[in-house]
């Protein structure tokens, strides 16, 4: 697991891999070094398939368009918008690279790599692979996604991540650890309240990038809980309940994220990558 802010490098090198296949659903693509590379690979005859959102929230211009007009002279080049799977936004952020695959809470943008805290998981488990290769490719082909297409180490909005979600604070016994743009769903909001007052204060933590949003917020509700970060820029979406299960994702938790977009997310129980976040998260 790598996180943000810091160079590119290790990302670059992962999409490097790609050989024959390059699938991947994304919100936004900005980055021009990425961009380069995309072409350098098009150019090496790997297959490129992209899903990506083509009406973004306050959009000043369309890069979708954009990023299909850059790449529209490639024979090996398809990009589609979202618009067959009967989302309100595609959110997810997961690339298919070959045999392996990358789940992050990132756009692909220059902040995603300067400014912000941003985690990124590279594996090769083929299960997984297989899961996220069939999501891919039911979303291109105006197909239902069923539940017996989720690995059991995925979630995926809005099929059935609200209510896992819900039953992972509601069933914390010992801790929840939040780093997230913003809470504001208010089912969310009533499940933590509720947990704060049965666990100890401290051992619910939360960090929130310091938002007109968050302090408000923080000002109403908890304030010994939230902690407000100036810098980096938080745009992580990650949680980890009983210091046991670590959730990597692409949801803000808000109503929208969870019952209208397309999002992904990922199970994580290994103590490495566990010690890893938490190590992360205590640089305030």
């Amino acid at each position: 697991m790598y996180s943000s802010p810091r160079d590119m490098w290790f990302f670059l090198d992962i999409i490097w891999q790609a050989q024959k296949n390059l699938y991947l659903e994304i919100y936004e693509f900005t980055e021009q070094t990425i961009r380069d590379l995309f072409d350098t690979l098009l150019q090496n005859w790997v297959e490129i398939k992209i899903i990506m959102e083509d009406q973004k929230y306050s959009q000043f211009k369309n890069t979708f368009r954009e990023v299909r007009d850059l790449f529209s002279g490639y024979d090996n080049f398809d990009i589609k918008n979202d618009r067959q799977m009967k989302t309100n936004y595609v959110h997810a952020k997961f690339f298919l690279i070959d045999t392996g695959f990358l789940i992050q809470t990132s756009n692909m943008t220059k902040s995603a790599f300067t400014t912000n805290r941003e985690y990124f998981f590279y594996s090769e488990h083929s299960g997984i692979w297989h899961s996220l290769y069939t999501i891919f490719d039911k979303d291109r082909n105006w197909e239902t996604i069923k539940t017996q297409d989720i690995h059991p180490n995925l979630l995926v909005c809005p099929i059935n991540c609200r209510s896992v979600l819900e039953y992972l604070i509601e069933s914390a016994e010992e801790s929840i650890i939040i780093e997230n743009q913003y809470i504001e769903d208010p089912k969310l909001l009533e499940l933590i309240e509720e947990k704060i007052e049965i666990l100890d204060k401290w051992a619910i933590k939360i960090n929130l990038p310091d938002t007109e949003l968050n302090q408000e917020l923080q000002n109403k509700r908890w304030k010994s809980i939230i902690s407000l970060i100036k810098k980096p820029y938080i745009h992580s979406k990650m949680m980890l309940i009983d210091n046991q299960i670590l959730y990597l994702w692409s949801i803000n938790f808000s109503t929208n994220s969870m019952d209208n977009n397309r999002e992904i997310w990922i199970l994580l129980t290994d103590p490495i990558l566990i010690k890893q976040f938490l190590s992360v998260f205590a640089k305030k």
